[in-house]
């Protein structure tokens, strides 16, 4: 799920948007086709993709939704389509993990965990080594061609690497996620797909409806935010200006001082009233999500995410709301 501000209309979008690229890797054929290009090999079969899966761990903990989950016998893939750069390291060690806890049942020997690899497609060059693949497992420090062999791997794919030292087939793919280049049989069966998603109405559609949901919540409390930063800006000033005051004389100082209290008595009232609204609206929020959830649209942990609680304090605020 994206978290910012959505501004491309439907007709717009491209396999580098969050929406165009689920919609895509959720077609087995083209899936399978981009995982076989990043790593280079060939893959027999893979479980029908899923888009936006959510793994959770214990109550309390913080689970994690992934665009794209799909998984064979021997191994399972998440893949996750990346326009900002922000924590990936953290957050692909985070969906290393979570991607593993998940994989073994209780009482299961650890010699059953598969072979689990993330990969994070990105519009941008994550280290600045210019490199079109960053691949990561664990090492030796000391004997640096000692690999663990337990089975993962991060990988990152850069749309801005130099140089010619990937295949054809992936090179190809990469110009297609970078400026939709056509320029062979696999990227122009993408290609055809993104024209015949962007005819179905029923998509754009649930596109539109999705843009204008997230849009309304982010401006209301970006607009929020401005308002506390100014209000904390009046009461530093506030205080210091007492403060001074304050050096100045005891007549002043009291003076100042009931002006003081006079103000942090406005303040607290407009704290409470912003409280009481800030709920309010979390819950016309909430609200209006729980259809697009019945719907598949999004999952409760994207709408957990939007009103920034955890996905049982969601639930929590679904019943009340359905009484």
């Amino acid at each position: 799920m994206t978290t910012y501000r959505i501004e491309k209309n439907f007709e717009n979008l491209k396999f580098a948007d969050d929406y165009m690229f689920m919609l895509l890797m959720k077609r087995p054929d083209i899936c399978k086709g981009v995982l076989e290009r990043i790593l280079n090999i060939k893959i027999r079969e893979i479980k029908y993709p899923e888009v936006q899966k959510t793994l959770d761990v214990e109550m309390g903990k913080k689970g994690v939704r992934l665009d794209v989950y799909t998984e064979n016998p021997d191994t399972m893939y998440t893949i996750e389509m990346q326009n900002v750069d922000k924590h990936l390291p953290q957050r692909a060690k985070f969906y290393e993990s979570i991607a593993a806890v998940n994989d073994l049942n209780k009482g299961e020997q650890y010699n059953k965990l598969r072979k689990n690899i993330v990969i994070f497609v990105c519009t941008f060059d994550p280290f600045g080594k210019e490199q079109y693949l960053y691949n990561f497992q664990y090492r030796c420090s000391q004997k640096k061609k000692l690999v663990l062999g337990d089975g993962s791997e991060i990988i990152f794919l850069s749309t801005k690497g130099k140089g010619k030292n990937i295949s054809r087939k992936l090179e190809n793919l990469v110009r297609y996620i970078d400026n939709e280049t056509v320029s062979d049989g696999f990227t122009k069966k993408i290609d055809d797909t993104v024209k015949e998603i962007k005819k179905n109405k029923e998509y754009g559609r649930q596109y539109m409806e999705y843009k204008m949901m997230i849009n309304k919540y982010f401006d209301y409390f970006r607009e929020e935010g401005l308002e506390e930063g100014l209000e904390e800006g009046r009461k530093e000033g506030l205080a210091k200006g007492i403060a001074e005051g304050r050096v100045k004389g005891m007549a002043e100082g009291r003076a100042e001082g009931r002006a003081e209290g006079r103000a942090e008595g406005r303040a607290e009232g407009r704290a409470e009233g912003r409280a009481e609204g800030i709920s309010q609206t979390k819950s016309e929020v909430i609200k209006k999500m729980l259809p697009h959830i019945k719907a598949g649209i999004i999952t409760e942990q994207d709408a957990a995410d939007i009103v920034s609680v955890s996905v049982e304090e969601f639930r929590e605020l679904a019943k009340g709301i359905n009484g």
